[in-house]
């Protein structure tokens, strides 16, 4: 199942998401996050850490190639309705989003390696 912010971007835009699309946005984008914070906090920051930050990489390189490289029904140059705007704003922020993740995650194991 997709983010919300995904999900009514997509439905907006008139863009669907495909089966495979729905499962990795569920496991990598959602759950991994998730399930590394919880392992950060009940076994190991290091290791908690370290998924963060590799589930956030995954999610911006899939998301950024996506949205902004493949030309495809997602690339938000190929968004042509009224809902362009919120399409293109979506996918930038989740991706600043992402890669943000990423770094502090990244950040955070270093620290933890000390």
């Amino acid at each position: 199942m997709p983010t919300a912010a995904t999900a009514y971007s997509h439905a907006t835009a008139d863009v669907p998401i495909p089966a495979v699309q729905q499962v990795y946005i569920a496991v990598v984008v959602t759950l991994l996050p998730l399930a590394a914070v919880w392992l950060a906090f009940r076994r190991s920051l290091r290791l908690g850490a370290v998924l963060f930050a590799a589930s956030m990489y995954a999610s911006f390189v899939f998301g950024y190639l996506l949205h902004f490289v493949i030309d495809s029904p997602d690339l938000h140059s190929n968004v042509v309705s009224d809902s362009a705007g919120v399409f293109f704003h979506t996918a930038l922020n989740l991706a600043l989003i992402e890669f943000v993740g990423f770094a502090f995650g990244l950040v955070a194991a270093v620290r933890q390696a000390r």
